[in-house]
């Protein structure tokens, strides 16, 4: 006659049972996130292809494809200053299979210049899992303006209302831009663009005195003449124009603004995940391929933890949100 045993606490044993339970637990955890990532993930980019942010995107996802042994698709999603590709990823499922890759100006000023028309909540809605780079812009003039330093440009500014080009209302130029004027008191009208290029062609032709644009873009320009570099609006020089001092050292600190790059997943993503990303980016970030782009691109390497890029994040959007209601400035 054949036995049958049944396995019941009494016959197994409690602290067994238990150690048994907890150990399949863990092993099951453990599963999960060696799982990830189970099916390609979508790097969603709120901006056109062939932009700073699209560059890096492209660049991070080979890299990340590379070390997780997975596809990683660069999704660009454009439009209402980055928001309809916040609110994609605000949306999707929080599995780490849809992260997003944007500018923390969208996220931190955009509440203020939007309100309730962004769809989602950055703060309550996404998850920072780091912060890529950081960067500053370089405020040129044209040379027929025949000044080569920012007390003469506030000071022609303050005699007369001088123009300043922007990518647009509420970009980081304008922001940059407004910034120094609210710490000089100079009168500055807003020619504001559809993007960074053609704010550039029109400073560069003249029609357009002044503008706070990214450096990799005013660099080739400034070289040639073209255009006259006369501050950075980061900490520290830019290895792109080291003969071209900050704001601080040109006499305003009040005027130092960085910007950033960050990574973000939808806010209920389980820890596992978003640590992998992190450890993951880190090491993608020290890749040649990586170096070489923030070279290029005049990005300063920041590559924090989650927390810190939470932390770094509201600081941003306090600052951004008391400088556009202090100076009224709208979205388009």
């Amino acid at each position: 006659m054949e036995t049958i045993l049944q396995l019941t606490p009494k016959t197994l044993g409690l602290p067994l049972l238990v150690t048994a339970v907890f150990g399949l637990a863990a092993v099951s955890g453990s599963a999960l996130a060696q799982a990830y990532p189970s099916k390609p993930v979508q790097m969603l980019v709120p901006y056109p292809a062939g932009g700073p942010a699209d560059v890096m995107a492209r660049t991070l996802s080979e890299r990340l494809s590379a070390q997780l042994k997975q596809t990683f698709i660069v999704v660009n999603q454009p439009g209402a200053g980055g928001n309809l590709g916040g609110k994609a990823a605000a949306q999707a499922q929080p599995d780490g299979h849809t992260i997003l890759l944007t500018l923390d100006a969208a996220l931190a000023a955009n509440p203020a210049l939007y309100g309730a028309r962004m769809g989602f909540e950055p703060q309550k809605d996404l998850r920072p899992v780091t912060t890529l780079v950081s960067f500053g812009q370089t405020l040129a003039v044209h040379p027929s303006l025949q000044i080569s330093n920012v007390a003469q440009f506030v000071e022609l500014a303050r005699r007369k209302d001088a123009t300043y080009a922007s990518a647009g209302n509420g970009s980081t130029g304008h922001l940059g831009m407004e910034l120094l004027a609210s710490q000089t008191q100079a009168k500055l009208t807003h020619i504001p663009y559809k993007g960074a290029a053609p704010a550039l062609n029109d400073m560069v032709g003249g029609q357009v005195d002044a503008g706070f644009l990214v450096t990799p873009g005013v660099a080739p320009y400034a070289k040639a003449g073209k255009l006259i570099p006369l501050a950075v609006s980061s900490r520290e020089r830019s290895k792109l124009l080291p003969q071209v001092p900050t704001v601080t050292e040109a006499g305003l600190p009040g005027a130092t603004l960085e910007f950033s790059i960050v990574l973000l997943v939808p806010a209920k993503t389980p820890d596992t995940i978003v640590r992998t990303l992190e450890e993951e980016t880190r090491k993608a970030l020290s890749s040649p391929q990586m170096l070489k782009l923030l070279t290029d691109n005049d990005y300063t390497l920041v590559n924090d933890t989650s927390e810190q890029a939470a932390s770094r994040l509201q600081a941003t959007a306090k600052r951004l949100t008391d400088l556009i209601r202090s100076v009224g400035i709208k979205a388009d």
